[in-house]
Parts: structure tokens; C-alpha cells; sequence
């Protein structure tokens, strides 16, 4: 099905079908939740549109926003993209927090109207860097055997994540992950470490 939506010289097929995804995976979810949060009552529209659901639509995004030119309107547009999302996040997150007395992640989903818009800005920045850094000649070949990587980081990093926060590598580092600031770029570290080890020992 997205092979036929990308196999068109205008590519209509495919933005159409990103704004249905769009409006089902995450405008009406957020509509529902703000109506709940407003009304006080259990808000759900009845609009099913869940063959538009899932991730799919970040591929077809991904397809199209590899299409685009880098322009320097297009990478500030990005920042904007970028910063946006990233407040948005916090934002929404601290308002639904002290409301409920308890943290509520919500805005951490990964179809939210936030993430959205701070996924399209951050592909799109990291589409220019990966052009700068490639044409260096020296991490082309470093960035090429990585992006080979990806999936297999991306499924794996999850047990990873899992392993740390059980504290089954040490203790102290699972303590880490719950309480301070500085856990959040140690344990990306950690666990990209170890999922790029684990994806690369499966590709041999």
C-alpha cells in the first residue's frame, strides 16, 4: 500500500495520506484530551480511522522529507520545528502534571501533535548534518556502517533501557537513571553503546 502511495510524479497520494494519518493517530487523540481535561467528562470521537493508525505515517513523512531541498529557509524552519516541539513537550507535560499530582506522559507519545512536529525538524537538521559531516570524507564510512545499525538499535535499545533501569548492569547507574539530570545523556550513551554492540554482533 505505501509503495503505490510513493509511486506518483506529484506525490499527492502520499500527502494526502499523511494528513489523514496526522488527523487520526494525533489530532483527535489530542482534541479528545483536551475536551476530557475541559469538560470533566469522557470524551471519545466516534470517527474510526484506525487503518490510518501506527507509524506508518512517519515512513511516508520520512519518503517526502528526503525529497525536499536544504535550503536555509528550510533549516530554519526546522529549528523553529525543533523548538516548538521541545517546548510544547515540557509545556504540556508540567500543565497535565500539576493538575493530576503526579507525572503524566502523555505528551511523550510518540504520535502527539508535539513529537510531530519536533520529529519533522529534527529529520530535517539531521539530513543537513549528515550531508556536511558525509561530504568531510572522514565519518562517511563511519556514519554509512551506523546507519546500517539503525534498525537493529532501534529494536534493540528498548532491553536495553529495560536492563538499566533494573539496575542489572550496576546499581548506582539505575539510581542514576531515576534522579538526576545528568542520567538522561549518560544513559543514551549506555544504551546506544550496547545496542550498536548487540546490532552489529547480529549483522556478522
Amino acid at each position: 500500500i505505501i509503495s503505490w502511495l510513493l509511486d506518483s510524479d506529484t506525490r499527492k497520494r502520499a500527502y494526502y495520506f499523511v494528513a489523514f494519518w496526522l488527523i487520526a493517530t494525533s489530532l483527535i487523540p489530542f482534541s479528545d484530551m483536551v475536551l476530557n481535561d475541559v469538560t470533566g467528562c469522557e470524551v471519545k470521537t466516534a470517527l474510526d480511522l484506525t487503518m490510518f493508525g501506527g507509524y506508518s505515517g512517519y515512513m511516508v513523512i520520512g519518503y517526502l522529507i528526503g525529497r525536499i531541498s536544504i535550503t536555509r529557509t528550510t533549516q530554519w524552519t526546522a529549528v523553529i520545528f525543533l523548538v516548538i516541539g521541545i517546548l510544547g513537550t515540557i509545556m504540556g507535560t508540567s500543565i497535565l502534571s500539576s493538575k493530576s499530582g503526579a507525572l503524566v506522559e502523555y505528551f511523550y507519545g510518540n504520535t502527539t501533535p508535539n513529537i510531530f512536529v519536533a520529529s519533522v525538524g529534527g529529520f530535517l537538521l539531521l539530513r543537513q548534518l549528515g550531508h556536511l559531516v558525509g561530504n568531510s570524507g572522514i565519518a562517511a564510512p563511519v556514519l554509512t556502517k551506523l546507519s546500517g545499525m539503525s534498525l537493529g538499535v532501534y529494536l534493540v535499545h528498548p532491553v536495553i533501557l529495560d536492563l538499566i533501569r533494573s539496575g542489572y548492569f550496576t546499581g548506582s547507574l539505575a539510581a542514576l537513571y531515576r534522579t538526576t539530570p545528568f542520567s538522561i545523556p549518560i544513559v543514551a550513551l549506555v544504551a546506544f553503546t550496547f545496542s550498536c554492540g548487540i546490532s552489529f554482533a547480529i549483522m556478522q
